[in-house]
């Protein structure tokens, strides 16, 4: 008996701790939640995101996400659930396939979403990606800093995000 309710203090404990970890870091461009598989790391973000009224998108990665096509697809429907006026927009531009192309778009939601409220996209399973280009994507629109989007990345494994953000002085939570 005196087993489980140490496995339920911990459990609450754990909860806390990331509870705090969101209050904290939603105003940062990164949010960090890297911990095993079954702890609730989805449910909690879930359930945070829907008591505070944050608009959001979230990108549920899956294994055919590390083709550019379908993750650009995702990327674009969830950002387009925080900012719907982006959506004609987005929806003709591609996957940036060079450093321009990039720039060019870290530029667009730049000027587009600066005046904008508060929005939050989620990426869930960042383990999954395999795909250096997209990694590469997903490093360079956390150095971007956006004032008003805060991207929250869930994983069950440790990712190299918190070594971009030191690199770029982005703020972050994790």
């Amino acid at each position: 008996m005196e087993l489980k309710k140490n496995i339920v203090n911990l459990d609450t404990q754990y909860k806390r701790r990331v509870q705090k970890y969101l209050e904290s870091g939603i105003e940062c461009p990164l949010v960090l939640i890297e911990s095993d598989p079954g702890r609730g790391k989805s449910e909690l973000v879930a359930d945070y995101l829907e008591r505070n009224d944050y608009s959001s998108g979230w990108i549920r990665l899956r294994r055919l996400d590390n083709w550019e096509f379908f993750f650009w697809d995702h990327f674009v429907s969830s950002l387009t659930e925080v900012y719907p006026f982006l959506e004609i927009e987005l929806k003709k531009k591609r996957f940036p396939e060079n450093r321009a192309k990039l720039s060019e778009l870290l530029d667009f939601l730049h000027a587009k979403t600066k005046n904008q409220y508060r929005g939050v996209l989620v990426i869930e399973n960042y383990y999954i990606l395999e795909n250096e280009r997209i990694r590469l994507f997903l490093e360079h629109f956390v150095e971007a800093g956006f004032e008003n989007i805060c991207l929250i990345v869930i994983s069950n494994l440790k990712t190299n995000l918190q070594d971009v953000c030191l690199q770029s002085n982005v703020r972050m939570s994790y």
